[in-house]
């Protein structure tokens, strides 16, 4: 009888060996995973995906990286690059929207691709970051009414706007609360496409040389397209020799904006999301959950941050002699 239990006790642990050797083996073999961003060139993305390749070495992760380059049909293109590539996992930037890449993104989790949602929701994502376009539209119109309140709130502001339903979401969120809190001010409206290209520097730079021809007396301009349209149109302000009496405000929260509010130029403020943490938490929770099978209900859906930075707050976020920004 003792040698039987001891037997069985043995066939226990060999057994327990075994399965311990099968979960080391899983969590050693690498993970796939494809990033989709609509301009991987943009600042916040740079910082982002830095963090984000940091943290993949230590989980043994894979990355494939695709940019949209504010085209709907490249972003299609990447999707399915990632499903052809044997993706595990999906970091989708959904700026066209559901209707537009709700099919492939279905396709792709069908394939066994587990679906991280970033900016706004997919139905077949697992996980989802995204914007309350309502309160980022508001907190760059209540930004505006900030640097307005030394010109009795009256004056012109310039919005930019850019192809994609959340982009125009958030901007006439903007607008709506601007006409509320600001119902003496004047709102000129221009679309980033006219220039023949994409939201960015460039963009930003051409919009900026615009502005100052048609709209000289435009006393703040709103990109709500992409913080680098904001960045441009301040370059091309400090270009003219411009670098105070306007207010170029923008989103993000990029390293960069952080030191352009520092500047001697017209870029005043940015929101600052969160984004570079934000987005290195939902890569997180995707591979544990392909390592592990588990799900964390509570953080199927984050929101980002909408806190306003101006040259007053700017501290709280940002140290200047590191240049590193505060969490």
């Amino acid at each position: 009888m003792k040698k039987l239990i001891a037997l069985l006790l043995t066939i226990c642990m060999l057994m327990t060996c075994v399965c311990v050797a099968f979960a080391e083996e899983a969590e050693s073999e690498p993970i796939k995973c494809g990033i989709e961003l609509s301009y991987l060139g943009a600042s916040i993305f740079i910082e982002a995906l830095n963090s984000i390749e940091q943290v993949a070495e230590e989980m043994n992760v894979d990355l494939v990286t695709w940019s949209s380059e504010g085209s709907t049909a490249t972003c299609i293109e990447g999707i399915e690059n990632f499903i052809s590539a044997g993706c595990d996992v999906a970091f989708i930037q959904n700026w066209p929207g559901e209707n537009v890449i709700g099919d492939v993104c279905q396709r792709a989790a069908d394939a066994g691709m587990i679906i991280l949602a970033y900016d706004q929701q997919l139905s077949s994502a697992t996980y989802c970051l995204m914007a309350d376009l309502q309160q980022l539209g508001y907190a760059l119109a209540d930004a505006a009414a900030i640097w307005f309140e030394q010109f009795d709130n009256k004056g012109t502001i310039v919005t930019i706007t850019s192809n994609g339903e959340f982009i125009q979401l958030r901007h006439d969120y903007c607008v709506e609360r601007l006409q509320e809190i600001l119902p003496d001010v004047e709102i000129v409206t221009l679309d980033v496409t006219a220039t023949g290209g994409s939201s960015g520097n460039s963009a930003g730079l051409t919009l900026g040389e615009q502005i100052l021809s048609s709209y000289p007396d435009a006393l703040c301009v709103i990109a709500a397209d992409s913080s680098n349209t904001g960045l441009g149109v301040s370059e091309a302000f400090a270009a003219a020799g411009i670098t105070s009496g306007k207010a170029v405000i923008t989103m993000d929260g990029s390293l960069e904006e952080f030191r352009a509010i520092l500047d001697d130029s017209c870029f005043w403020a940015t929101i600052d999301l969160n984004l570079v943490t934000l987005m290195t938490e939902l890569f997180v929770r995707g591979i544990e959950y392909a390592r592990t099978g588990e799900i964390n209900e509570a953080e199927r859906v984050v929101y980002f941050d909408n806190r306003i930075v101006t040259p007053d707050t700017i501290d709280q976020y940002y140290d200047a002699e590191t240049d590193t920004r505060i969490l």
